[in-house]
Parts: structure tokens; sequence; C-alpha cells
């Protein structure tokens, strides 16, 4: 349910990039960032499930 939610605001954001070039850079830092949270938040997910 959330990931789809996520992919949504993905692609949001992809035609809010095409549409104004001028805040392509920080929204380019924003989604790199966002990006290293969402591994980091999978990789502790597959180390739950590799506990159990």
């Amino acid at each position: 349910m959330p990931l789809r939610k996520k992919m949504l605001i993905v692609r949001f954001l992809k035609l809010f990039q095409n549409r104004c070039p001028w805040k392509r850079r920080r929204l380019m830092l924003r989604m790199t960032h966002w990006q290293m949270l969402h591994q980091l938040h999978q990789m502790c997910q597959l180390g739950s499930h590799r506990n159990h």
C-alpha cells in the first residue's frame, strides 16, 4: 500500500521536474536523499525477514 503511494509521489515529482527545470537540482538532491532512506528501510526489512 505505501509503496504505491510512493510511486505516485515519484511520478508527480517527475512531472514537476519537467515543468520547472530551474527547480530540478534541488529536487534531485531531495530525491537522492529519499532514495537513500528507502534503501535503508528495505535493508532493515530484509534483515528482519532473515531473523525470522
